[in-house]
């Protein structure tokens, strides 16, 4: 799928407006693009241990666990710190990440991401089960004329896919990401974000912090995993601007994530008002098309059960199976 000129040059446009914007604003403090099997530095390994995220020290607390600085459910292998305690590597494994997990499952499947027990595997609960697997060799889709699962549209060549979700807080689910970025961010900033820390890790996910809980996606259309994993931390340049004063954006597959991070020097500004960071290359725009961006609202503090997320995919060729 080409784009076409007119396209290409909005795209080019967008590109370049959001350059200027960044180059004006803001610092790009720390990048990482993770590759199999190249294990990155782990972070915070000369500083000494403390836990930046519950403040102690040993033996109050103890270091023997593997922390991951973005979780293993999305793909990470190689990236860990030193930054964090077990008790709270236990405590976030079970509460904010768990959610996140729940949430991005279906997405994390479509994707071919691998986590700590390998691509999760989306299924049915009726007696003739659906089933959505993937596999080194691709995605493979089970499922019966009468599922309501997967709607195939011949003309269009697309199949929307409706998958549930597993339960989650919508609040948690942001909590999670906040935490993504606090664990990457320098030591000489922790000082900014004491509040965020302690907010974090509170369980009682009514209690208000943040001024926006929303959270700004993008899309990539093309195979999934054409892009790997990876995050950049910017940091504001100037006090003085009514902007965030540190953006996240973490990428995994063909999906990408903009978060501001909560912070005592943020303005009451909300995170669509800072422009997309570019992220994909013209190579890959013009032979997949135009990346989908949306805005996605995390402010709920209830559980969220039985949610379906509708994805729709496109296709070149449909070929039917032999009968076994």
């Amino acid at each position: 799928m080409a784009v076409n000129s007119t396209g290409s040059e909005e795209l080019k446009t967008d590109v370049e407006r959001s350059l200027r914007f960044f180059a004006s604003f803001y610092d790009l403090i720390a990048s990482w693009t993770l590759l199999p099997g190249k294990i990155e530095p782990v972070l915070g390994k000369n500083e000494g241990q403390h836990c930046r995220f519950c403040g102690r020290y040993p033996p109050a607390v103890s270091f023997q666990q593997v922390a991951h600085a973005i979780p293993e459910a999305l793909g990470n292998k190689t990236l860990f710190t030193s930054y964090e305690c077990d008790s709270c590597n236990q405590h976030f494994g079970r509460g904010v990440e768990n959610d996140l997990g729940n949430w991005s499952k279906p997405m994390r499947t479509l994707s071919l991401i691998s986590g700590k027990s390998g691509i999760p595997t989306l299924k049915g609960k009726s007696p003739k089960e659906w089933r959505v697997e993937g596999t080194q060799t691709g995605l493979h889709l089970k499922h019966h004329a009468e599922d309501v699962v997967a709607i195939v549209d011949e003309v269009q060549k697309t199949m929307t896919l409706s998958l549930p979700r597993d339960s989650y807080t919508p609040r948690a689910v942001f909590k999670a990401f906040v935490k993504i970025g606090l664990a990457l961010i320098p030591t000489s900033d922790t000082p900014f974000y004491r509040e965020a820390f302690a907010w974090i890790a509170d369980s009682d996910h009514s209690k208000h912090f943040s001024t926006d809980y929303r959270i700004v996606t993008q899309d990539m259309p093309g195979p999934p995993g054409n892009r790997g994993l990876g995050a950049v931390i910017l940091r504001r340049t100037n006090d003085y601007v009514r902007l965030p004063f540190c953006v996240l954006i973490l990428f995994y597959g063909t999906r990408a994530f903009q978060i501001s991070i909560p912070s005592s020097k943020n303005w009451a500004v909300v995170s669509d008002q800072v422009p997309w960071f570019p992220l994909h290359s013209d190579e890959t725009v013009a032979k997949w098309g135009m990346p989908t961006r949306h805005i996605i609202d995390l402010s709920g503090s209830t559980v969220v059960k039985g949610e379906v997320q509708k994805i729709t995919m496109t296709y070149d060729q449909r070929i039917p199976l032999a009968d076994p």
